[in-house]
């Protein structure tokens, strides 16, 4: 949030392991800028790991409130940079990119020939955060930009796991007949948001036996006994 409300970033790429929260926290971004309007618009798109480029775009139009008329991605692309280049403050969130990205491609202008666009005296007050799992794709994205930041978005710590379990599982975890085996549990998750979240409302008003039985499961490379711990080990 320092970053964009400051002058000197334009770029803000975060990355971490899968589970760990990034879309998470764009949502919140999204959430305060708006609240706090940071912007004169906010707009978010999901790019996934099999890039669409026309539905990249449509997503963006959609929270700009505009329809393509073009048909080709070329077009489109740039209808989408003038009608980014005509707001005068705008965030651009990309979330869950798994690869380079070509912005120009999508119509998102930015990089060297944006700054160097006569015409775009707006640049500065464009700015655009990314997530991925990889560090490489923010650090390709950003290459001769100076005005870029990195984040390393870290596992929680074991107090924070631990408080984040039994926030969602109750306070019977602190029972002498749960608290060990939901340790265990905890420790399993790996610091991981999304899977105790999802393991800590799965176990709740669940016996020992069945907190056992997720501890062995969550040892697995990949859980498929409790509900939403899959997508969180992808």
């Amino acid at each position: 949030m320092e970053a964009l409300e400051g002058d000197t970033i334009n770029f803000i790429g975060i990355h971490g392991m899968a589970g760990v929260g990034k879309t998470t926290v764009v949502k919140e971004i999204e959430r305060r800028a708006k609240e706090d309007m940071l912007f004169d618009a906010v707009v978010m798109a999901v790019v996934s790991r099999s890039v669409e480029v026309k539905n990249i775009q449509q997503q963006i139009a959609d929270m700009l409130g505009f329809k393509f008329d073009e048909k080709r991605e070329q077009g489109r692309a740039g209808r989408l940079r003038a009608r980014l280049k005509s707001v005068d403050k705008i965030l651009i969130i990309l979330d869950d990119i798994w690869d380079t990205l070509d912005l120009a491609s999508i119509g998102i202008p930015f990089g060297d020939d944006d700054h160097n666009d006569p015409e775009n005296v707006n640049c500065k007050a464009r700015k655009i955060v990314v997530t991925t799992r990889f560090r490489q794709v923010c650090n390709s994205m950003t290459t001769g930009i100076e005005t870029s930041k990195i984040i390393h978005l870290n596992a929680l710590s074991e107090n924070e796991s631990w408080g984040l379990l039994k926030m969602n599982a109750g306070e019977v975890v602190d029972s002498p007949e749960l608290n060990s085996v939901a340790e265990k549990v905890c420790r399993e998750c790996g610091g991981l948001p999304i899977a105790l979240v999802t393991v800590g409302r799965t176990m709740r008003d669940k016996a020992r036996e069945e907190w056992e039985e997720a501890a062995l499961e969550l040892q697995k490379p990949m859980p498929s006994n409790i509900e939403g711990t899959n997508e969180s080990r992808v």
